[in-house]
């Protein structure tokens, strides 16, 4: 203890110090005057809403983003002569290296139906067969059972990251209730396909056979290491660990083809560095190392997982120094303004691209906004925490509103001025104001027409179309009670049938019982439950204590209650098609152990099991 203390003391003693010798500033710092034309959500891009092909009201560069960009129409690629690319089939890319017997891929796409489509469009320029599948990243690897199946003469290997496969899994873990709904929203699931709310981004193919949407990932059989060198049907290859919107892409150099495939930073629009959804953070020194180690290699091709392909090295070299450039120049202001101890806020209102870079079209926000960047950056590096004391132990909503109400005069008087900034053209103030009447009566009717119309207002404006008009417009929708977001714990996201469930790591959705847990109703409750999954010969055990739970895939010798049941019948419970008070009155799960712990086990878990 006593090298902790001293370690400590010396800390305090550097701080000390270091603040006599670094100048205090006499004032606060003032934030600079807002140099930016008038955004969107005060009005500003207004004249630019036009209706889409399905009516949806939308802001005209989005649409134009969408009708002429990479995806406006599927493209076939001779990027060079062993190089074939196809663009535009959905956002992913399907890159294809010509090998000595036959083709390696790149990317598979989001369903079984995308890989049997590729399998056709393929034919147009080889008659090759595909010998490897390569995973930049585990967002694109479902096309891979149909394309495995179309060659059953091959073993088929699939070379990713060590990470995908987990990464890919996780998804359906711990928060995936809470991601699946943020997703839906983000992705336009909850709104109508008609008219002036329509959903309206980039399309994905559907299909009408249920399995051809069926996400068809095959398990990586090649985890690559960082700078390791193979080769595959005599083309030489060295992958590179990079880290971008996943922490599992990797850049593929080609070496004697002079090419790169990668999933980088680098797309045909601005780059992410936050997702409304909800997501790992994305740490900008890590970023823009990947894009360094992407520039270093300097090749003559250049191919995304997203966007056309970039050909010759100067070109190259001026598109990715120009977008490392960009994000570091967000990194690196929001870095100063956390320096100089401003709010988020402060800082997200500082920080604006250069015209050098917000006119590159690559650059364009179509899916996030430059101060959602710098809030994402902020509490990725400072926490929640904003300086301010009273944020510390902040009044409950309610009673903020309530608090605010009262001041104003009454709510009608807080509403007459929210539709007096409203029709100002000044949306996001109105949609706060409206929102504190809420906080105080979440059911006033006119308060939520206000809000809904100001949100309303940003979404058809706003230029961040692939996800701010989606979560904009679905909130608006759900004050006006024309969709339901149905927010509750859950085993499993609705959208996952038991049948996907079952064939998934059975961790992947037992780790579930760890955070679905009554609390309250499992305070005094200490109990070691041994599942049994007897069709496998697989034990785990579940210890709670006092509402805290911890999963192992290891069982003691001594337990409290033995839960057995089959894989297939928690694939069910965990996709909510039973619970398991029907199972066990089936016969088809037994729950053995003294009653009362038994019914205090159920008590913990009716909301889910």
């Amino acid at each position: 203890m006593k090298h902790v203390l001293y370690g400590f003391g010396a800390l305090i003693g550097v701080l000390v110090i270091a603040s006599l010798l670094i100048p205090q500033a006499p004032e606060p710092v003032k934030e600079p005057p807002m140099t930016e034309k008038t955004p969107f959500y005060r009005g500003g891009q207004d004249a630019k809403i036009v209706t889409a092909e399905n009516g949806a009201r939308v802001n005209a560069d989005f649409k134009a983003f969408i009708t002429e960009g990479p995806w406006a129409k599927v493209k076939s690629w001779q990027v060079a002569p062993k190089i074939h690319a196809i663009t535009g089939y959905g956002l992913s890319n399907y890159t294809f290296i010509e090998g000595d017997s036959g083709l390696i891929l790149v990317d598979s796409g989001l369903s079984n139906g995308a890989g049997t489509e590729i399998l056709k469009m393929k034919e147009a320029f080889s008659d090759k067969p595909i010998i490897a599948i390569i995973y930049t990243h585990h967002h694109y690897t479902a096309g891979s059972q149909a394309i495995a199946a179309h060659y059953p003469e091959y073993d088929m290997p699939i070379y990713g990251h060590p990470d995908v496969d987990k990464n890919l899994f996780s998804v359906f873990s711990y928060t995936a209730a809470g991601s699946f709904r943020r997703g839906n929203m983000q992705f336009g699931h909850f709104l109508p396909k008609e008219g002036p709310d329509a959903a309206y981004g980039i399309a994905e193919p559907v299909f009408d056979d249920p399995s051809l949407n069926a996400r068809g990932h095959l398990p990586v059989t090649h985890p690559v290491k960082d700078g390791e060198e193979v080769t595959i049907d005599g083309v030489k290859l060295v992958f590179h660990h990079a880290i971008a919107d996943t922490e599992d892409s990797l850049i593929i150099h080609f070496p004697d083809l002079d090419a790169v495939v990668h999933n980088t930073a680098v797309m045909p629009f601005l780059f992410p560095m936050y997702t409304l959804r909800g997501d790992y953070y994305r740490s900008p020194p890590e970023v823009l190392d990947t894009i360094d180690k992407l520039r270093a290699l300097n090749p003559e091709y250049l191919l995304g997982c997203h966007g056309e392909p970039i050909i010759g090295k100067e070109n190259i070299q001026n598109f990715t120094t120009a977008y490392r450039d960009a994000l570091a120049f967000i990194f690196q202001q929001t870095i100063q303004g956390i320096n100089l101890g401003l709010a988020p806020e402060e800082i997200a209102r500082r920080v604006q691209l250069p015209p050098a870079y917000a006119e590159i079209p690559e650059l364009f926000t179509a899916y996030v906004d430059v101060e959602h960047m710098v809030r994402g950056i902020y509490r990725g590096i400072i926490g929640w925490w904003a300086n301010d004391p009273a944020d510390l132990h902040p009044p409950a909503n309610n009673e903020l509103g309530a608090e605010i109400v009262d001041g104003f005069g009454g709510a009608q008087a807080v509403l007459a001025r929210a539709q007096s900034v409203l029709d100002e053209g000044r949306y996001n103030l109105a949609a706060r104001l409206a929102g504190y009447v809420l906080d105080a009566d979440p059911e006033h009717q006119q308060g939520g027409k206000i809000k809904a119309e100001a949100l309303r207002k940003m979404a058809y404006a706003t230029p961040t179309g692939i996800q701010s008009r989606n979560f904009l417009l679905t909130e608006a929708l759900r004050l006006e009670g024309k969709v339901q977001i149905e927010t509750r714990l859950a085993l499993a996201p609705d959208i996952l049938s038991a049948q996907m469930i079952a064939a998934l790591p059975l961790e992947t959705f037992l780790q579930s019982l760890t955070h679905t847990i009554n609390a309250e109703a499992a305070s005094d409750l200490v109990v070691t439950v041994r599942i049994a999954f007897s069709d496998i010969g697989r034990d785990f055990a579940l210890f709670i204590r006092n509402g805290a739970v911890e999963l192992q895939a290891k069982t003691p010798e001594t337990h409290d209650l033995t839960l057995s049941l089959g894989v297939a019948q928690w694939a069910q419970i965990a996709a909510g098609d039973t619970d398991l008070s029907a199972l066990l009155q089936a016969g088809l799960a037994r729950l053995e152990g003294d009653k009362a712990v038994v019914d205090a086990f159920l008590r913990a878990y009716a909301r889910v099991l």
